[in-house]
């Protein structure tokens, strides 16, 4: 009895000098934080990742919180995506293309906010500026590239053979130039044809991407999306993709649905596989 009157006017005591009861539940604490190759606030062209995330975790998870994930356009903060959290996360890929799916150059701020949810409070989290950096090489390395130089060769080569060919014999048939050029430059992946496309990505990351309609600022229809989630020949995929009416979105869209670093498929073979899909821009 002494015991149970001790704990009670313990309990007394600490509600009358203001301090948290001990049957008073903890309240939620939110963090916010940058992952991928954005994690030191920039994002570089040349690098091979170009996957950045930005993910909230709320602690305890219960009750689940609705988020907004922002960016600032001017001096407006404008949605980019609407999660509610799961086991407490809720994330956002971050795009480093554009609406012309070009890779941003300058710098972008983000954040995530929170509505007040029962008895937690509002939340809205520190702002993050990521700087955008575009590879300007290859665009002087296309300008700078003599587009006759191969003609030359080849004319060149030419007509050294036909010197050492006798009068009045036939000149022997080679392959033409451009197969040539096209078997020594070309390192396609060798891949049946009823199986050229198996998904990669699952269903919940096609949703979650942010890639796709009716997400926010998505350009790729659901029906593309929904349909690459089985196996296609490369007939199937061409006349899929096609749906993406702009060159560029489809590109990025199909190489990132082809696996890209993350998956174990590197760039090079994603951009290989989606150039015999129309989709190399």
């Amino acid at each position: 009895m002494k015991k149970r009157l001790l704990a009670t006017g313990l309990v007394a005591t600490l509600a009358w000098i203001g301090l948290p009861s001990l049957a008073q539940a903890a309240h939620q604490t939110i963090t916010v934080a940058l992952s991928g190759s954005c994690k030191d606030l920039k994002m570089d062209e040349t690098e091979a990742d170009d996957d950045c995330t930005m993910t909230v975790t709320v602690k305890p998870s219960a009750p689940a919180r609705s988020i907004v994930f922002q960016y600032m356009t001017g001096k407006t903060w404008r949605t980019g995506k609407k999660a509610t959290t799961k086991s407490g996360v809720a994330s956002w890929e971050i795009s480093p293309y554009d609406e012309d799916d070009n890779w941003r150059n300058g710098s972008i701020s983000y954040r995530a906010t929170s509505v007040k949810q029962g008895k937690e409070k509002a939340f809205t989290s520190k702002t993050y500026m990521v700087k955008f950096i575009p590879d300007v090489s290859a665009e002087d390395d296309e300008d700078d590239t003599p587009r006759t130089g191969s003609n030359k060769t080849t004319n060149t080569t030419a007509k050294t053979t036909q010197s050492t060919v006798p009068h009045g014999t036939a000149a022997p048939v080679g392959v033409a130039p451009t197969s040539t050029l096209a078997s020594s430059t070309m390192n396609m992946p060798t891949v049946s044809d009823a199986n050229f496309y198996v998904p990669v990505r699952t269903a919940s990351e096609f949703s979650s991407s942010g890639r796709c309609m009716p997400s926010p600022g998505a350009y790729v229809p659901a029906s593309v999306c929904s349909a690459l989630q089985s196996n296609k020949s490369k007939s199937e995929m061409t006349s899929v993709l096609a749906g993406i009416s702009n060159i560029y979105i489809r590109t990025d869209f199909c190489q990132w649905v082809f696996g890209y670093m993350d998956k174990g498929v590197s760039l090079t073979d994603a951009r290989a596989k989606c150039s015999q899909v129309n989709a190399a821009a």
